[in-house]
This record gives structure tokens, sequence and C-alpha cells, in this order.
């Protein structure tokens, strides 16, 4: 586990709240379920947010320290909309947890905080709110409601989304954080029939998404701007998305982006506007072939700069890559190859089918029902982009019960599945060569072995699947 930074204080938190609450005509329900003395008591001018020297709010809340990520601190907030929570800011679950009871008077939210933007800072921010806010509006899965969020780093120093706290609910809506778990908690405690109940769910959220018929374009396409804040309205009312038949290549299909714009118009289709991906701030791409082969070197080559021992495969990689997934400015000079239209048969069909994709759909982002096994939300989008549904199953790998949950999906799968899990495979293993120390933290010995395991795995892979076609 890694341990978070705890970057805000009680006054930032509140904050976060009043803005939400008080100052997002979005949110009008929610202010309006708060006394007329608490909004009176309230001032209306945001930038005095700044200077608040009182307690408004009636708040307790639970920074997260523990966690997978390094990129997030996580708040969980409890907000009444009355005086009777006495409020002592002791940050200790149990007591969170004891102020519940089921008092519907109670709001719950997460407040997911961005912390350390190495890379796509505001993409994945963006990204998550807009595919999110989709996905909500237009009841395609189970998600937490956005309330609130920023993207400028300009009213507490970070980006932040606030969020409903989906583990205060069940089926019926009534509070009950105990019923409502990640299912990586209690995955293994699964006998297999409600492992299939869960997973067969899953595949019919897929078929349902893989079914959006998509109306795609690059940044590049219109205002060639990568970041476009979600209430623009000169995004929502462009002049490309409401003339479909003007400035656009039907034979182009985009794909490996972040979502800079999603919404569906009267004719039930989907115009999206992508920004470069979100993680590598490359894209997007018009292609698979494009898409994987990026993804692989860019994770690969930052982990040869970080670490020595890691550069012994870069000759046996370049080659993989050229064989597989070969760059086509490289078609007319393939020397490495003795028959060129082998070669050109393994590469990835352009015409895949193309799909809104979560990409980090592991079991811990997959919130539960412990008692019904229904779904009750899917969480943490920010690695969301439009890809083919192979990428959304690649993190499945270590469950048991693996190829039977690739059976439930084989007929919705690629012409080429093959080639694209290979490309997968090896994309994973260099994001692990990469991230293996900010996942592991402190615990050295526990990541030296994650990452021998990993090595074994390539060496396994560029080795033993290497083709014949090279000697």
């Amino acid at each position: 586990m890694n341990k978070n930074q705890n970057v805000l204080n009680e006054k930032d938190i509140e904050k976060v709240l009043i803005k939400a609450i008080f100052y997002n005509p979005l949110n009008i329900e929610l202010q309006n379920s708060f006394p007329t003395r608490i909004k009176d008591s309230i001032t209306k001018n945001i930038e005095s947010l700044n200077n608040i020297e009182n307690k408004y709010l009636q708040f307790n809340y639970h920074f997260l320290k523990d966690s997978e990520g390094v990129n997030n601190a996580i708040y969980f907030i409890q907000l009444l909309n009355n005086d009777t929570l006495n409020n002592n800011n002791n940050n200790n679950n149990n007591n969170l947890n004891n102020k519940c009871n089921n008092n519907t008077e109670i709001n719950n939210f997460v407040l997911k905080v961005r912390t350390n933007p190495k890379r796509g800072k505001k993409l994945k921010t963006l990204n998550e709110v807009t595919i999110m806010k989709f996905m909500f509006e237009n009841n395609i899965c189970p998600v937490p409601k956005i309330y609130d969020f920023d993207i400028e780093c300009d009213f507490i120093g970070y980006e932040y989304i606030l969020m409903e706290n989906l583990c205060f609910k069940n089926s019926n809506g009534i509070a009950n954080q105990n019923v409502v778990v990640p299912l990586s908690s209690i995955y293994k405690t699964l006998n297999f029939e409600d492992k299939d109940i869960i997973m067969k769910k899953l595949r019919d959220y897929f078929v349902k998404v893989r079914n959006l018929k998509l109306n795609v374009k690059s940044y590049k396409d219109c205002d060639n701007n990568v970041i476009v804040d979600d209430n623009n309205s000169d995004c929502k009312e462009s002049n490309i998305l409401n003339d479909r038949n003007n400035n656009c290549d039907k034979s182009i299909t985009y794909l490996g982006g972040s979502f800079k714009f999603m919404k569906m118009n009267d004719n039930g289709i989907v115009d999206i506007i992508l920004n470069p991906n979100s993680e590598i701030v490359q894209g997007p791409f018009t292609s698979m072939n494009q898409y994987l082969r990026t993804l692989i070197e860019f994770y690969f080559e930052e982990s040869f700069k970080q670490e020595e021992r890691f550069s012994k495969y870069i000759p046996l990689l370049q080659n993989y890559l050229n064989f597989y997934f070969p760059n086509k400015k490289e078609n007319n000079n393939l020397t490495n190859y003795k028959n060129n239209n082998e070669m050109n048969n393994t590469k990835i069909n352009d015409k895949e089918h193309v799909m809104i994709c979560h990409n980090d759909l592991n079991t811990s982002n997959i919130l539960i029902n412990k008692e019904t096994k229904e779904i009750i939300g899917i969480i943490d989008w920010e690695f969301s982009t439009l890809s083919v549904i192979e990428e959304e199953v690649k993190c499945w790998d270590d469950l048991e019960n693996y190829n039977y949950y690739l059976s439930l999906m084989k007929p919705y799968f690629s012409l080429n599945s093959d080639l694209i899990f290979k490309g997968f495979e090896l994309f994973s293993i260099g994001l692990s060569f990469y991230k293996y120390k900010q996942w592991f933290g402190d615990a050295v010995e526990k990541a030296e072995l994650f990452i021998v395991k990993q090595m074994s795995k390539l060496d396994n892979l560029l080795q033993n699947n290497y083709s014949p076609l090279f000697h």
C-alpha cells in the first residue's frame, strides 16, 4: 500500500462544499435541503470563500491514508443539512460510521484531489468528469453523481472532483456502508455462481456500451485546443458537431485519446471530441496498431531511463514491435523480414469495433452489494478512453476462472484479438516497469520480487513468442 499525502485542511474542504452546494446551479435541489438561516449566512461572493472565518457547515471527514495509487488524495465527507451533528473533526472512520446510522439527513461525498500531476495535467480530471457525467445522465452504467470539479488549481490549489459516495447506498437508496463494498474485498470469498452472476452483468454492460453509435473527432478537427472546460458552451454547440456531413472524414476512426466532450445527440449518436491520451499525453490515434505501439514504446522508454537493467531488452523488444506492430512508414524498408506478405497478415485491422472503455476495470473499481451481488457502481474513470473490448478485460488475467470470463466476452472480440492481447500484455509489463516503485511505496522487498517476476514474464514473451521470420 502507498501512503497518500493529506494536502487539505478543514477550511479547504468547507470551501469545496460551499462552492458545490451554493454556487453551482446544478445542485439547487441539494441547496434547498438546507435551512434558510444556513443559506442566508453564507456569503454570495465566491471570492470571499478564501477568507472564511466562521464554520457554516456541519461535517466530518476522513482522509484515506492507504491506497493503491499515488496520484490522488481521497477524502470521505459526511455533511448534515442541519446542526444535529457535533463536528469534532475526528478523522476516525469508526466515528464517522457511528454518526451515519441510516440518518437520511446526511449527505455522503467523496472528494478526489489530484496531488501528483506529473503528466496529463487537467486531462485526467476533465476526462473522468466528462465520461462520468455522460454515463450518469444517460443511464449507461451506475456511476457516482458529480457535484462539482475544478481543473484550474486556482481554488484550493489542486484539481479535484466532488462526487457522491456510492458506498452509502444499496438498491433501495438506504444509507448502509457495510453493504456496498469493492468487489476486490470479497472476490475470493464468493462461490463460482456469484462470480458468474457479476461477470455476466459486466458482459451485459460491455455489450450495451459497444452498441453505442459514435461520432468521433479529434481536438485537432475542432478548435485545436487540448483543454476545454466542460462548461464551455462554445464546445457544446460547435459547428462541427451540428454539421456532421461537413469536414468529417468518415474513413478515420479515432481511438486512444481522453474525453474532452461527450453528448448524446437527438439521433441517438454519441458526439465525442477527444483530447490526447490522459496518461502519455499523445494521440488520439487513427489505428489500433499505432495506439498499441505508442503505448508500449512510451512506457518502456521511460523505464529504460529509470533503470539501466531494463535496457537489455531494447534489441529484442524493437524487433518484436517491428514484427507485430510495424510503423506504416517502415513498410518499404523491412530488412528484418524474409516475407513481407506474412508480416502484413499480422497487422491489426484498422476497422476494429471501437467503443468507450473504462481502461482500469480491476475488481477494486467495481462496487458490489455483497448481499444481492448487484453492481452498485463503477468508479475511477480517469484513464478511460476509446478502444476495443479486449482493453477492458486485460486486467482480469490474475483472476481465478480468467479463461471462463474471456469465453463470456469472446463473441465481442475483434478479428485480431490474439494480436491485440499480445500488445496489451506487453503494454502491461512496460507499465509495471515504469510504475512499480510508485505502486509499492516503501515496500522495497515486495517491489523487487514483483519486478523480477515481470522481467521473467517479458523474457518468456519475447523469446517463446518469437517468430522464425526474424532469423
